[in-house]
């Protein structure tokens, strides 16, 4: 199987201990048990740019993009990889980010990022894979069962969306459903050419005249704006209480916003963020010397019970899933891109990495006791005065 022997060797190499930002508010070690591991990196497959993690929890595998894959004529088409226990990482489907029905763009050996990105399970559940195609500026559809060997018919490829209001997407970007709700963000993001400096370029190729976040209600249905003009809006994610999370990528103010639901609607949220939570910690080029350049990127956003990750600049930052404010960090010092749950762990796609590490059984705020406290024994049962240090 390909690149099982070399993820063999690879797996559960523990990097660097989780290191705890503390604030008055908790530390990361509420959050996860154990060190962060690696499952994958260039020595198990030529990853270029990975992104979007996705865990399926009928098969017991994870999915992630890669934004940057070049095909054997230099073309950056993508791909999706396949991780499991099994077979280690495989190609899920190659040239993802150009599947399916319609022309190639014309100066496609120009584009740097003409691959896959966000990568969300269907209205149908694990059975249906929806993805986001830089290189045709849509979301495209498959049934997980038509993919085989690497590669899927272009007949199989269902177009989700692809246009607003008569003009073409700018490129989706990161995607998250909630209760049968997909939103999404349309940055320009995937409209860099090479030799792009910074982002301002793409934003002249912009066909839409907004960086808005989008929902579809149901399988079929058509695109509707919910926020028009977010700030370089990236990853997004909606938490337990209901808030709309979207990053923000401005390396010059790396920040999360989070949106009030109106009448706890997914598709109507506050004009303005009602909070922002800038990301200040930057990567310590002190644990990884080779990440002193690297921009204090904001990216993707994962909701788990009450509280969101986010991928910000130096790692995983924790975030109250109600005010947005930072609760921990976790610290990778690499660029981290994205993040999933699944199978007992959070996974982390990191530049060329595949990390995890592991959940706690409970976060804070979940339940970590059964039942009503019992009295054992009081002053009816003995003279006490101070009791100290149980001893079991």
């Amino acid at each position: 199987t390909l690149f099982r022997k070399c993820w063999l060797a690879v797996l559960l190499q523990t990097v660097f201990a989780a290191a705890a930002w503390v604030s008055e508010l908790g530390s990361v070690a509420d959050y996860f048990d154990g060190p962060l591991e690696v499952v994958a990196t260039t020595a198990n497959a030529p990853f270029t740019w990975l992104e979007s993690p996705l865990w399926s929890s009928t098969g017991g595998y994870l999915l992630f993009s890669d934004v940057k894959w070049e095909n054997e004529n230099g073309e950056t088409t993508g791909k999706i990889w396949k991780f499991d226990y099994a077979n280690g990482v495989t190609t899920f489907i190659e040239g993802a980010g150009l599947v399916g029905p319609g022309a190639a763009p014309e100066n496609l050996a120009q584009w740097a990022e003409a691959g896959p990105n966000g990568l969300v399970w269907g209205w149908a559940g694990e059975t249906e894979l929806l993805f986001a195609q830089h290189g045709k500026k849509r979301i495209a559809k498959v049934n997980v069962a038509d993919v085989s060997q690497g590669s899927v018919s272009s007949e199989s490829v269902v177009v989700v969306a692809d246009t607003f209001n008569g003009s073409a997407l700018n490129s989706p970007n990161d995607m998250t459903m909630v209760n049968g709700t997909l939103l999404f963000t349309d940055p320009p993001y995937g409209l860099q050419m090479r030799g792009d400096a910074g982002l301002d370029p793409a934003y002249g190729r912009m066909t839409q005249p907004r960086t808005g976040v989008y929902a579809i209600t149901e399988s079929g249905g058509q695109p509707q704006l919910v926020l028009e003009n977010v700030h370089r809006p990236n990853g997004i994610a909606v938490s337990s209480a209901n808030h709309l999370f979207v990053a923000n990528t401005d390396f010059d103010a790396p920040a999360v916003s989070v949106f009030n639901s109106v009448s706890g609607s997914l598709t109507e949220f506050g004009s303005m963020p009602a909070h922002m939570t800038n990301m200040t910690h930057r990567i310590d080029s002190a644990f990884r010397p080779a990440a002193s350049g690297f921009p204090p990127l904001t990216d993707g956003l994962t909701s788990y019970e009450g509280i969101v990750f986010a991928a910000g600049p130096g790692g995983i930052y924790v975030l109250d899933g109600t005010t947005g404010e930072k609760l921990g960090l976790l610290r990778v010092d690499d660029l981290v891109s994205n993040s999933a749950v699944g199978g007992g762990y959070l996974w982390i796609t990191a530049n060329q990495r595949l990390l995890r590490i592991k959940l706690r059984d409970s976060t804070p705020g979940s339940s970590f006791f059964s039942g009503p406290i019992d009295v054992v024994a009081d002053v009816g049962d003995a003279p006490f005065a101070w009791l100290e240090s149980p001893l079991w």
